[in-house]
């Protein structure tokens, strides 16, 4: 997914390990039952006012969050 000049799946392999204890339904503020819509919607939403280009870097870690509960939940294998 490319969103801008960055390529969002970038952000999320930057070493950074998946947090098994992370509620990426609650990072992208949706139901555990939203269909991949919902998901995409909320996500772009949260990308938008989060990017670091926008908010002049001041929000990196959350929107780090945001890209890796994208990347988990906006591929149909690895939500299930």
């Amino acid at each position: 997914m490319i969103l801008g000049k960055f390529n969002l799946r970038h952000f999320s392999n930057m070493g950074a390990d998946f947090d098994t204890k992370t509620d990426y339904y609650r990072v992208l503020g949706v139901n555990k039952n939203a269909d991949e819509g919902e998901i995409k919607k909320s996500y772009y939403k949260l990308a938008q006012k989060y990017h670091p280009d926008k908010t002049g870097g001041t929000t990196d870690d959350k929107f780090k969050n945001i890209s890796s509960a994208w990347d988990v939940l906006g591929d149909k294998q690895k939500r299930a």
